[in-house]
């Protein structure tokens, strides 16, 4: 059983005007500039998400509980 991928493939074009942004070349065609403002959009969600995950987790127990 195949299982269907929920990542999108954005259109070769679309990677393209990601390289250039970033090189410093800002200037992007309308039609394009949603994908890839949902690209890096969905990329820096992912690296928040993640940097929150391995974050240490503070115990709720009253401290008193926790001592001895």
């Amino acid at each position: 059983m195949k299982c269907a991928s929920t990542a999108a493939t954005p259109q070769p074009a679309v990677l393209d005007h990601m390289h250039a942004l970033e090189r410093g070349d800002w200037s992007i065609p309308d039609p394009l500039r949603r994908q890839v403002s949902g690209l890096i959009a969905a990329d820096l969600q992912r690296h928040l998400e993640r940097q929150l995950r391995t974050l240490p987790r503070e115990s709720t127990e009253p401290a008193q509980s926790r001592v001895g």
